[in-house]
């Protein structure tokens, strides 16, 4: 497994938290790179987890996405409006569910819904406002479920003056 860290700018204890995992980190720069880098993770052959530059795991959360059988698994975070709720922050997936479903970012990327989106054009199908809400949507549709796992990760929340880039 490997854990895929995306960043404008990493929030304080987040790589650190990660201990000896694998990391392949990248800088964003655009509204579309967090598509391009997930899509080339997506097909790197081994199992991913993917970890946002706000969020900070604690070692139970890291041992679950080693251990645990479930071909998609998210961790609850808390939002700005106070709920604690899954989403693409902290998320792994099992390399079998990767390979059954290689053209996923190739449908995401067809996808304008225009739903949702605060900040940026969110008429881009591959903007990464709309990317964890495009990938639960669609796996969904094939029929899979996520595996919610009730050991909180920390979300160190930023403002979007912060993140928009």
């Amino acid at each position: 497994m490997h854990a895929a860290l995306a960043y404008t700018e990493l929030k304080p204890g987040v790589r650190e938290a990660l201990g000896e995992l694998h990391v392949v980190e990248r800088r964003m720069a655009g509204l579309e790179d967090y598509f391009w880098f997930l899509k080339e993770q997506w097909n790197r052959g081994d199992d991913l987890l993917v970890v946002e530059h706000d969020i900070v795991a604690n070692p139970q959360a890291i041992q679950e996405a080693i251990q645990c059988p479930e071909e998609w698994c998210a961790w609850r975070y808390e939002h700005r409006n106070g709920e604690f709720s899954p989403a693409l922050g902290f998320a792994r997936f099992r390399r079998e569910l990767m390979a059954r479903e290689p053209d996923l970012f190739d449908e995401i990327g067809k996808i304008s819904d225009g739903r949702g989106a605060r900040i940026q054009d969110h008429s881009r199908p591959r903007c990464w406002q709309r990317l964890d809400v495009r990938i639960h949507d669609i796996l969904g549709e094939r029929g899979y479920t996520w595996h919610i796992h009730e050991t909180p990760v920390e979300h160190r929340l930023w403002s979007y003056e912060e993140v928009c880039f």
